[in-house]
């Protein structure tokens, strides 16, 4: 349920395709998104690739967390306002020393683990990248203001 609603809110920030968030007007539920989702599942579980998706799937998280720490890394040189308004603020050194070691960290932990799956998940960066220019196209259309709704969800 929750990846149909991350789709879905994708979709309402016009990241993805507009067709993601449609709501079935009885059940109150992102249909589209849930659908899409339930048979990419059913996809995977009938070709019987469940290892080959948790390595996906473990591929994945690591990315995402190098993302994390490099964005810990640049935080307090890119963003120093919002740096600035955090309760706990340790030293820059410490930021920096704590950023890369769980940088190399990752890397090592995934290098073997992406020549199995480096194919896959180029497939589906293209795709993910295809999803986010249609959205993107269908807000420009729309007259979706990015800026203002970021500005908006910062200020909240």
């Amino acid at each position: 349920m929750v990846v149909s609603r991350i789709l879905f809110s994708f979709a309402e920030d016009h990241a993805v395709p507009s067709i993601f968030s449609k709501v079935n007007s009885r059940f109150s539920t992102p249909h589209i998104a849930l659908t899409m989702n339930t048979l990419l599942v059913l996809l995977l579980l009938w070709t019987n690739t469940m290892g080959y998706i948790m390595k996906i799937a473990l591929q994945c998280m690591f990315i995402l967390y190098i993302g994390h720490s490099l964005a810990m890394i640049l935080l307090p040189y890119i963003r120093k306002d919002l740096f600035n308004t955090a309760i706990f603020k340790p030293a820059k050194g410490l930021i920096l020393t704590c950023g890369i070691f769980a940088i190399v960290v990752l890397l090592y932990f995934s290098f073997n683990m992406i020549l199995h799956v480096l194919g896959t998940l180029l497939v589906w960066a293209v795709v993910g990248v295809v999803f986010y220019l249609i959205g993107k196209r269908e807000g420009k259309i729309a007259g979706f203001d990015y800026k203002k709704q970021m500005e908006d969800e910062l200020s909240a």
